[in-house]
């Protein structure tokens, strides 16, 4: 038997998928009071990981392209001259 009764909102699944960009214009994104500071190691290690597998994680940045998570990224990113990934999550803070 079908269940044919109208399914609530709350039931459905109304989130709309992330959308994942990419640039290489790192001057668009700001460090903000609260990021990690940068460390060279992580940053080193970072960039060695993005060289052999490419970025496969995106950095998070809010609507006025405050990076969220993934400073050391967008850093290894910047120093191998390719595109850095990146969601906008309106909704994202520290």
């Amino acid at each position: 038997m079908f269940n044919l009764q109208a399914r609530s909102e709350e039931n459905t699944n109304t989130a709309q998928a992330q959308i994942v960009r990419e640039t290489k214009d790192y001057n668009q994104f700001r460090l903000i009071v609260g990021n990690r500071e940068l460390k060279e190691q992580n940053i080193k290690s970072v960039t060695n990981q993005i060289a052999h597998r490419g970025q496969t994680t995106p950095i998070i940045v809010n609507e006025r392209y405050q990076v969220i998570d993934g400073q050391h990224r967008l850093e290894a990113c910047r120093r191998l001259n390719i595109p850095v990934k990146f969601i906008i999550d309106k909704k994202a803070n520290l």
